[in-house]
């Protein structure tokens, strides 16, 4: 995934400097590469997707895919142009992970089973500059996410038998405010690379979780985890590429 990330940058670094003088805005067919009033686009970031893609392909657990506060990060956005340099925006993206980590020394064996779930949906403003195939572009998006997670550990000794701790989480909520700004480069007619920083304002609510705890000997013990609520400031400067398709 690296080397998509170098691959992208080193394309929009080059389109930058190879066409940042250009004023042709149509091809030779005659096809516009700019967007226009009453277009729709997709916007994704292919690092996150196909680090994600990776993961299902190969069960790396260490190349998981990302949890609830960076589910953003990885999320498709749709777009609506109300005119040549305005559209609104439409975020939504998910993760249903698992992860399965076992290690053995000495008759003693660990294991670690991780579940996550993350939904996040958004609605925003982007606003357009810029008169050749180099775009900039800034907005915001207001947005909602869900996500809870479970984790259970188990420890196993010959001779003596089983330890398992079983920990749910309550069911998380969330709301923010993501503004953004960046800058993309037209390749081809309606297909652009690009790049993008972020920075954002949140709320969160975690709902009453369980910790169950079965010892050596066979017997339970479950604790409540409290509910949680906060404030969070971030991500911020966080940086992603973009691969946007018009049409």
């Amino acid at each position: 995934m690296k080397i998509m990330k170098k691959t992208l940058l080193f394309i929009l670094s080059s389109a930058i400097l190879v066409g940042a003088g250009a004023q042709n805005l149509s091809s030779k067919k005659g096809e516009n590469y700019l967007p226009e009033n009453g277009d729709w686009a997709i916007s994704v970031n292919p690092e996150s997707i196909l680090t994600w893609l990776g993961n299902i392909a190969n069960g790396n657990e260490n190349n998981a895919a990302p949890n609830v506060s960076s589910v953003i990060d990885a999320a498709v956005v749709g777009k609506k142009f109300t005119s040549d340099n305005t559209a609104k925006r439409y975020t939504v993206g998910f993760e249903i992970s698992s992860g399965n980590n076992s290690t053995a020394s000495g008759g003693n064996t660990n294991e670690v089973k991780e579940n996550n779930f993350g939904v996040v949906y958004g609605l925003g403003r982007e606003y357009r500059r810029g008169k050749t195939r180099l775009q900039g572009y800034y907005g915001a998006d207001a947005l909602f996410t869900v996500g809870s997670s479970s984790r259970t550990e188990t420890n196993s000794l010959n001779g003596v038998g089983n330890k398992e701790v079983e920990t749910s989480s309550g069911l998380g909520f969330g709301i923010g405010v993501n503004g953004f700004i960046g800058a993309e480069y037209f390749v081809l007619p309606k297909m652009s690379v690009g790049a993008q920083y972020e920075a954002g304002v949140s709320l969160y609510s975690s709902g009453e979780g369980e910790q169950k705890t079965t010892n050596w000997t066979g017997s339970t013990i479950t604790n409540n985890i409290p509910k949680s609520s906060g404030f969070g400031i971030g991500p911020v400067g966080t940086a992603s590429l973009r691969l946007n398709l018009y049409f």
